[in-house]
């Protein structure tokens, strides 16, 4: 588990989420499964608004962009993702129409 936190969408205001971080060779993945909820989670939403924010693992912080994974890239790390929790299998299942998200955290270098 990690601690993101995003820019709300809506309120521009810091946002912070428990959500589970998958260290993938892509970098750290996370998946906005919402349990295969008929909506995105909220912070899909922050991040495709702003997709700049932090991640909290390991009690160090570390600045990150979000980026969409597509195509290959986002099967690879989905198949990594049901190997660690096969749950998402199911969550895909009942969310069938939506594709779910996989977004990779990159480290920002601070300026």
């Amino acid at each position: 588990m990690v601690l993101l936190t995003t820019t709300g969408a809506r309120t521009g205001r810091p946002r912070t989420v428990p959500v589970l971080g998958l260290p993938t060779a892509d970098g750290l993945a996370v998946i906005a499964s919402n349990f295969g909820q008929q909506h995105q989670p909220g912070w899909y939403y922050n991040l495709r608004a702003n997709p700049e924010g932090s991640v909290t693992a390991d009690g160090r912080t570390r600045q990150v962009r979000a980026v969409e994974a597509e195509g290959d890239v986002r099967r690879r790390i989905w198949e990594e993702g049901l190997r660690i929790y096969p749950g998402w299998a199911q969550y895909e299942r009942r969310a069938s129409h939506r594709r779910i998200a996989v977004f990779v955290l990159e480290p920002v270098e601070p300026s």
